[in-house]
């Protein structure tokens, strides 16, 4: 073990090791300089450009990765797996309670038409 030690310890003292270690350091550094703010400064200067230049699509189109890479976007869309393992997470109890409230929610939204009440009124 110590004498593991000890090798590593010469290998990295050695000036070409070191050379080449800083080599690699420069490199890394300069390919992680992408970051998320120099990237929302990017696609704030693709938007103006897209203004400029009327292009309406380009110019949604960078608003919505800005807004993704900020995180503000949030799927809504109706998720099979993630509703299953809710269920699967729950009580027979709460699942049968879950069920009753969604029927009498379906019922309550059924029962109020906002969009024709004057027709459901003279059905009546």
């Amino acid at each position: 073990d110590n004498y593991a030690e000890h090798r590593a310890d010469c290998v990295l003292s050695n000036v070409g090791v070191k050379a080449a270690i800083a080599k690699i350091d420069a490199k890394t550094e300069k390919s992680s300089e992408i970051t998320r703010k120099t990237q929302l400064a990017d696609l704030e200067e693709a938007k103006q450009m897209a203004r400029d230049l009327k292009m309406p699509a380009a110019f949604v189109s960078a608003c919505r990765e800005q807004d993704n890479i900020l995180g503000l976007i949030r799927d809504k869309a109706p998720n099979a797996e993630r509703q299953a393992e809710i269920l699967a997470r729950m009580s027979a109890e709460e699942r049968a309670y879950r069920a009753a409230w969604e029927k009498q929610r379906a019922d309550e939204l059924s029962a109020v038409d906002p969009v024709y009440p004057r027709i459901k009124e003279e059905r009546a």
